[in-house]
């Protein structure tokens, strides 16, 4: 009997060394949540659509709309962008250009409507988790076109510093401000410190 109880506690114990080591070694499990200030992150893009997807309404809005709903909201625009944008932005270490997005859209929204030094929810992910993510079929592992995805995204000509909202104006977006246009800025005097590499 002792015999059949210790061979069930050595089965037990190998069976959870197999799956702790699966756990521990899947490159596809979540990253954790962390958060970081909005200005120490850049665009991977040069420009972005004008729309956004809001997770709230479950649909495609304006981004200058959300900017405004997010600036009016009572509780403040980052009670807002939590509850309607809840995901958190997906970023990487771009090496030269320090921290990227893949999240553009997001990310401009946030630049934005709060402070810079404000910190947001982050998910850092490696280089090939990021380039993985812009696949139309991310859970599908193919380095090759992962490569090609990040190569088409990766568009920014100035490090991540700046981003053109598409459109008639074709506003550009620097450390949370309109550089080009009127519409609105996230501080009166647009005094937003450099994006920190």
């Amino acid at each position: 009997m002792a015999l059949v109880i210790l061979g069930l506690i050595a089965i037990s114990v190998a069976v959870n060394a197999i799956l702790y080591s699966e756990l521990t070694h899947d490159s596809h499990r979540p990253n954790p949540t962390r958060t970081m200030p909005v200005g120490a992150i850049g665009w991977t893009q040069s420009s972005i659509s004008r729309n956004v997807y809001n997770i709230t309404l479950q649909s495609q809005v304006e981004i200058r709309a959300v900017v405004h709903a997010a600036l009016d909201d009572p509780r403040g625009a980052l009670a807002y962008m939590r509850e309607h944008f809840p995901d958190p932005i997906r970023v990487f270490d771009s090496g030269a250009n320090g921290t990227l997005s893949i999240d553009n859209r997001r990310l401009a929204i946030y630049r934005m409507v709060v402070p810079s030094s404000t910190q947001i929810p982050v998910r850092v992910l490696t280089r090939e988790q990021a380039s993985q993510a812009l696949l139309r079929d991310p859970d599908t592992p193919n380095a090759q076109a992962a490569s090609a995805a990040m190569h088409r995204r990766y568009t920014t000509r100035d490090g991540g510093y700046s981003i053109i909202l598409r459109g008639p104006e074709g506003s550009r977006i620097s450390d949370g401000c309109f550089t080009n246009s009127p519409f609105l800025t996230a501080d009166a005097n647009c005094s937003c410190p450099p994006r920190e590499l």
